[in-house]
């Protein structure tokens, strides 16, 4: 009896340390959020400022999710803290991140649900399931897919081949090569007859029956009573639609406001939409009125209060009232962005304000449009980069270059690339055979056949051997 007394002082003595512990090293860390890397094949976290906080040893590691991280060892999950502790065991064959306080795990083929403190609360007894979304998850048992609430209870017995993601509560669903739509009590907003399908945008979603395209509102009424050849989604309450080779636009209500006469348009921007009739292009505003007469050989969309123009195949630029501002001169020039326009003329390249002035001479052979404030640019079959002064950032002696982003920019020469940052200085030296552009502070590189990621620091974090 003292034995057994003794022993389980022990354990609550331990279990209090552990929590107490477990506690305080959350409470002095102060770490905020924690990002998982990779590197030669192990990972381990690291904070915002690079600096590695739990090091390199598991197989596979997820960013943390509502406080702790999904991490593996020789094949089977488990979850820790910010403090690199071991909150729930490696025990799992499968797991997910945690979503509204639950975690998709998987053991023996079956899978089920824990908490944070790796309790079970929804039992091992579907094939598959994927993470709850404001308290709806799909679940699958032979081979159907039906819907769970955060308790267990069947919202939907399983009868479909797919239920695809809710959005704005309503779910795309499959059923012998026919969709429909149902909300997330499991209703059928709609009849499951469409040969084609998308998911719900901003109130509407887009269905094809017979070859015909219409629009399905949320509640599951097609607003159309004209079926069209194809139509695209709503922007600021308006949709364009085709019709025998005709295009207009259509309001939320279905109602042809603008109506399907135009050989050509784009999508409204600034106020106006760019339409064409008989190789015509001029501009409607949302009423449908020609506020730009149909006068024009080319154009664009209004972008920077400005839309480019061509007549007699010289381009130049008007505003929004169809006054010329910038004379239709050059051969060829590309939208503002950020307040420089792209333009060519006699075979050389430079830059125009909206003034019309040209602030960076037309002496180069090939230009990119401005890029986090630097342009592309060719000289002599070399590449550099400018900055908006006419500077020479970068020299121009490359074969070639990619704009940037993300801060980098690919360089090349021969054959071999690597990456400058905006101060046109060489951080990751050219030693690759082939590289993407940095998106999310990373980019994909190949070196020796093998592919893998590296970081801005040029270290690697993906796929590492």
């Amino acid at each position: 009896m003292l034995k057994a007394l003794f022993l389980l002082n022990l354990i609550l003595i331990l279990f209090q340390v552990h929590v107490f512990s477990q506690t305080s090293c959350i409470e002095s860390k102060n770490l905020g959020n924690l990002i998982a890397f990779e590197h030669k094949c192990k990972y381990g976290f690291k904070d915002n400022n690079d600096s590695i906080i739990i090091p390199l040893q598991f197989d596979y590691a997820s960013d943390f999710s509502e406080g702790l991280a999904l991490v593996s060892i020789d094949g089977k999950c488990g979850y820790i803290n910010i403090c690199g502790e071991i909150v729930i065991l490696f025990q799992y064959d499968y797991a997910s991140d945690f979503s509204e306080g639950l975690a998709a795990v998987s053991i023996g083929g079956k899978y089920g649900y824990i908490n944070k403190s790796g309790e079970i609360v929804i039992p091992f007894n579907f094939d598959f399931v994927q993470d709850f979304k404001n308290g709806i998850a799909i679940f699958k048992n032979n081979k159907m897919n039906g819907l769970l609430d955060k308790y267990g209870n069947l919202i939907l017995s399983p009868k479909y081949d797919e239920i695809f993601n809710f959005n704005e509560g309503c779910a795309l669903v499959e059923f012998n090569e026919k969709y429909g739509y149902i909300d997330n009590l499991g209703n059928e907003l709609t009849p499951i007859i469409y040969d084609y399908a998308t998911s719900f945008i901003n109130g509407f979603a887009i269905v094809r029956r017979n070859g015909m395209y219409s629009f399905v509102n949320i509640f599951g009424k097609e607003i159309t009573t004209i079926l069209y050849d194809n139509l695209y989604q709503f922007e600021n309450g308006l949709a364009m639609v085709q019709k025998n080779n005709r295009v207009g636009f259509i309001d939320t209500t279905g109602a042809e406001i603008i109506k399907a006469k135009y050989n050509y348009a784009d999508y409204f921007s600034e106020g106006l939409a760019l339409v064409g009739i008989n190789q015509k292009l001029g501009f409607i505003n949302t009423r449908g009125e020609e506020v730009i007469p149909l006068q024009f050989d080319d154009a664009s969309s209004f972008k920077e209060k400005l839309a480019l123009v061509a007549v007699d195949n010289k381009y130049g630029f008007i505003d929004n009232s169809g006054s010329m501002v910038i004379e239709p001169k050059y051969d060829y020039v590309e939208s503002f962005n950020g307040g420089f326009a792209l333009v060519k003329l006699h075979n050389k390249y430079g830059y125009i304000t909206k003034d019309g002035i040209e602030k960076i001479n037309l002496e180069y052979d090939y230009g990119e449009s401005f890029s986090e404030g630097f342009a592309k640019v060719r000289m002599n079959g070399k590449y550099g980069f400018i900055n908006k002064n006419g500077n020479v950032i970068l020299p121009i002696k490359f074969d070639n270059t990619e704009s940037f982003s993300d801060g980098m920019a690919k360089v090349v020469l021969k054959d071999k690339c690597g990456y400058v940052n905006e101060f046109g200085e060489l951080v990751i030296p050219m030693i690759y055979e082939y590289g993407t552009s940095f998106y999310k502070g990373k980019v994909r590189v190949k070196l020796k056949n093998k592919y893998f990621s590296i970081d801005k620091k040029g270290e690697c974090v993906e796929d590492c051997q």
